[in-house]
């Protein structure tokens, strides 16, 4: 196994990325063996597979960019609803027993004031 091959293999997180990383660099020394052998038709030909290659991959790339960006902006949206319902749920709750909330906010207040005191006095 080569010095590429053993590089790329020792990035990868796991075995299909392993196998694909052993395929890309098999390919990448063959095409170092072949241009060393080739003549200016073959190296045209060579030049003309890596454009290939290298537009397959950043075609891939740019598909993968935009599922990844699509999808988290459905989890944006998906998270904005759920605290926008949160939120309404918690007005109506407010504006349905409002004595009952204001009662709970000043126990907050207070156990939170009590917390704050321990912790300035702990220093």
């Amino acid at each position: 196994m080569s010095s590429i091959a053993s590089s790329l293999r020792a990035r990868t997180s796991n075995a299909a990325d392993s196998a694909a990383a052993g395929r890309i660099a098999k390919d990448f020394e063959q095409l170092l063996s072949d241009i060393a052998s080739a003549s200016s038709e073959e190296l045209v030909a060579l030049r003309e597979r890596i454009a290939d290659g290298t537009s397959v991959v950043s075609d891939r790339a740019a598909a993968l960019a935009q599922a990844t960006t699509e999808f988290a902006r459905a989890k944006v949206d998906s998270a904005r609803a759920l605290a926008e319902q949160g939120a309404e749920t918690s007005r109506e709750y407010v504006r349905d027993r409002p004595l009952q909330s204001v009662a709970v906010a000043a126990g907050a207040g207070f156990a939170l004031g009590v917390l704050f005191a321990v912790l300035r006095n702990r220093d």
